[in-house]
């Protein structure tokens, strides 16, 4: 390499070095913030059968201001899909940086938590990106293209572009060391550079900063001494990346300035607005993407010796429709909950018309179909039940743990360690239910697939890519299925069915499962899991989840949070 290039890589390292010295997030080690999965005060829930988790309930009634605690805040990194909204939406334009970042660490399923964390890899990767996005950010197209400092040098020009840039980069104003800093980096390169050279180097110095790439909430500390309240800019930030998976628009950073979202109509105001973008729609289907486990569709191919014509671009395919089908039938068709369990709609492309026998459309067409068949919503989603299978068949493990684990929030144990995880092979001869009957005749998996297989067993009308069918190997199917010993106990969800039809029927009007959805966003928002001290937080909003059923509205009230706008006294970065 050219040795006046590796100086001035180097000098580029320094500064950001330098920055990072100021920064508010210095990258946390995973093992230092780990989030824990059990509720931390016995006191607070009742015991739970077979080692689930229950979920601590507030009541409104009886939660005064003296219980509202707040939790804990961490710095978070960017994910890989807010990394490149952020960069979106800072230039103005989607500047392609076309580098592959590995899939994040997550924390209860969500990859915008704190086990998501740098390594040597990253690092590297985030300055090719960079390097690529800052050159292609002054680029046509750009909202910095006609910018008249891009074009000439003068100091005084270049220094308050620079300082516009980072500071909506930073997502905050500058601190006087930052604006000193970053004035150095273009000034010492400038003369090896030139000028636009160096003005790129200058914004991938702000792109590579821990301050770019952290989300960091410091907060202020309260009057009383007992809790941190976070800034409008900081609140801004967080609303923005909750929202939208992405940094806060003009509008929220001028509502910052002006201290709108430092009382809860500003920040609810805010939020409203946001919510009828179409931004909102996009990270709406990250949500979802991530609570649904959707990336395994990406990662596993169907064994084309079993089913002929297998294309893998099925597997994107069937992730957006499911994604479809949430985005359109719960959210802007009136955002009901239930919906999300008892519509008949079905999504297809041109990819996937022909495979489930629908008319063919270039983009995710809406298809009514019989409500006995595919009318449990979410359940019977063809893509979903894709996920949830194997290779070379169905699987009722995966579809069982499933409606426990992500809809119903239970918490399974786990399996004995000497037991291999390995699913029957296909026998011609024999049922799905018939080759998987052994789990529970078993004694040493009696415990868990006794609350697992009875509910997938429920789905076998379904093949493994998701189509209804009535016989497997020329021999009948049996869709009997049965929901047993929920942490709820509730009589109405737990039985016996036919179907996931009559399943999702009782799961949409379930509270368990209106309570796990709404602690699926609280998690979502906070990057962290609820905890015995969440009482009162998480407890009204599934109070108010559970009277209107709404999921705008379930967003909104997670707004309207204490914890949303405050933080508590942990350790807070210099």
């Amino acid at each position: 390499m050219d040795p006046d290039v590796i100086h001035i890589r180097h000098m580029r390292t320094g500064w950001f070095l330098a920055l990072g010295v100021l920064s508010a997030c210095t990258p946390p080690a995973v093992s230092s913030v780990d989030v824990p999965v059990q509720a931390p005060d016995p006191g607070l829930a009742v015991e739970a059968p077979r080692g689930r988790l229950p979920m601590p309930m507030g009541n409104p009634d009886q939660c005064t201001d003296q219980d509202v605690v707040p939790g804990a805040s961490y710095p978070r990194l960017l994910t890989r899909t807010e990394y490149d909204n952020t960069l979106r939406d800072l230039f103005g334009l989607d500047v392609a940086h076309d580098v592959a970042f590995p899939p994040e660490n997550e924390t209860l399923g969500f990859a915008n938590g704190t086990s998501h964390a740098a390594s040597s890899l990253l690092v590297e990767l985030y300055l090719k990106a960079s390097e690529r996005a800052a050159r292609r950010g002054l680029g046509p197209g750009s909202r910095y293209a006609d910018h008249p400092c891009v074009g000439h040098g003068d100091a005084g020009c270049v220094g308050d572009f620079v300082a516009d840039f980072a500071t909506r980069a930073f997502r905050r104003p500058l601190v006087d060391e930052e604006k000193l800093i970053l004035g150095r980096v273009y000034d010492e390169l400038a003369p090896a550079l030139g000028h636009r050279e160096a003005l790129i180097a200058t914004l991938e110095a702000v792109l590579q900063s821990p301050q770019f790439l952290y989300r960091v909430e410091r907060g202020t500390l309260d009057d009383s001494g007992a809790f941190r309240t976070l800034d409008s800019y900081e609140l801004a930030s967080r609303l923005s990346y909750f929202l939208w998976a992405s940094m806060p628009d003009d509008a929220l950073f001028e509502a910052a300035a002006r201290d709108e979202l430092s009382t809860e109509a500003g920040l609810v105001a805010q939020a409203r607005r946001m919510l009828s973008d179409d931004k909102a729609a996009s990270a709406l289907r990250e949500f979802h993407a991530q609570w649904l486990g959707l990336a395994q569709l990406h990662v596993y191919d169907k064994d084309p010796d079993v089913f002929d014509g297998y294309d893998p671009s099925w597997r994107s395919a069937w992730a957006d429709s499911v994604l479809s089908f949430i985005t359109h039938e719960t959210f802007f068709a009136g955002g009901d909950f239930e919906a999300l369990y008892t519509s008949n709609a079905v999504y297809t492309d041109a990819t996937l018309a022909p495979l489930y026998g629908l008319p063919e459309s270039n983009d995710m067409a809406r298809h009514a179909l019989p409500p006995d068949v595919y009318g449990g919503g979410l359940l019977t989603q063809p893509g979903l039940l894709a996920a949830l299978a194997n290779a070379n068949q169905t699987s009722p493990i995966k579809r069982g743990v499933f409606v426990r684990e992500h809809i119903l929030c239970e918490v399974l144990p786990d399996p004995p360690a000497d037991v291999p995880i390995v699913p029957p092979d296909p026998d011609p001869n024999a049922t799905t239910r018939e080759r998987f009957a052994a789990h529970t005749a078993e004694e040493s998996c009696r415990d868990c697939h006794e609350l697992i297989d009875p509910v997938g067993f429920g789905f076998e009308g379904y093949d493994a890519l998701g189509r209804h069918r009535t016989e497997e190997n020329g021999l009948p199917i049996d869709d009997s299925g049965s929901l047993m010993y929920t942490w709820s106990m509730d009589s109405a969800l737990e039985g016996d069915f036919h179907g996931p039809v009559e399943l999702a029927g009782r799961i949409g009007k379930s509270d368990q499962a209106r309570d796990c959805y709404a602690t699926q966003w609280f998690r979502y928002a906070l990057g962290r899991a609820e905890t015995g001290l969440d009482v009162c937080n998480l407890g009204v909003v599934r109070h108010k989840f559970e009277q209107h059923e709404n999921v705008r509205e379930l967003l909104l009230d997670i707004v309207r949070m204490p914890a949303f706008r405050t933080r508590d006294l942990g350790e807070v970065l210099p």
